[in-house]
């Protein structure tokens, strides 16, 4: 009984003995790991001659830092002038419905069109633009204005020179104004007096005739 007793209390203290030295051994490694590093290592070599100092490796340089590029002034405005924003910008086409179709407006050429439903699908076509027609028209007459000017200049005799300056020490002859005499004067009344006194007698003749219906 004793001897099972002794090699029980000899198994309990030689395992506590090995858990201890496990502990020791995991405790110095994770020491040793803590140690910084002071610097290049050093060989010591067993046949007693001077350490060597073993060299680093050399690292590359660090990149170059490069300096913040500064987009200039009118990048933005330049952006926004090649690539405007689909969300602000006008859609081409406006349509406004007329019967039983819509009008079709091109904002960009100002085109006027008709689109109604067809056998297959829809169909747009150009609606007849009064404006254009009446510029049409304006400038049909305009050609044919100048082709009858030219037509009448053809045909017209040429115009005549003005006349030929008078020669030197010309004379225009005067115009001599005669007045009437006493005798012209009396029968000019004698005649007055002739007309008026058949005047009257016309017009005594007239209520004469018009007593005598009555």
């Amino acid at each position: 009984m004793r001897s099972i007793t002794a090699s029980a209390i000899f198994g309990v203290v030689l395992g506590a003995g090995l858990a201890w030295a496990a502990t020791a051994t995991r405790a110095d490694e994770g020491a040793a790991s803590m140690v910084p590093d002071t610097g290049p290592a050093i060989v010591v070599p067993e046949t007693g001659t001077p350490p060597q100092t073993v060299p680093e490796p050399t690292l590359p340089p660090p990149p170059a830092i490069l300096p913040p590029v500064t987009p200039p002034a009118n990048a933005k405005t330049a952006t926004d002038k090649t690539a405007p924003d689909d969300k602000d910008a006008t859609p081409r086409y406006r349509f406004s419905a007329s019967g039983d179709g819509f009008v079709r407006l091109d904002s960009q050429t100002g085109e006027v069109s008709y689109c109604a439903p067809r056998t297959a699908g829809w169909a747009c076509q150009p609606a007849a633009d009064e404006r254009a027609a009446f510029e049409a028209e304006i400038a049909r007459l305009a050609d044919a204005n100048v082709a009858l000017k030219r037509d009448l200049a053809a045909h017209q005799p040429p115009p005549v020179a003005p006349d030929a300056a008078p020669p030197k020490g010309y004379r225009v002859p005067e115009v001599e104004l005669r007045l009437p005499t006493n005798e012209d004067i009396d029968r000019a009344v004698t005649f007055a007096g002739k007309v008026w006194k058949r005047l009257v007698d016309m017009l005594n003749d007239i209520q004469k005739e018009t007593r005598e219906k009555i």
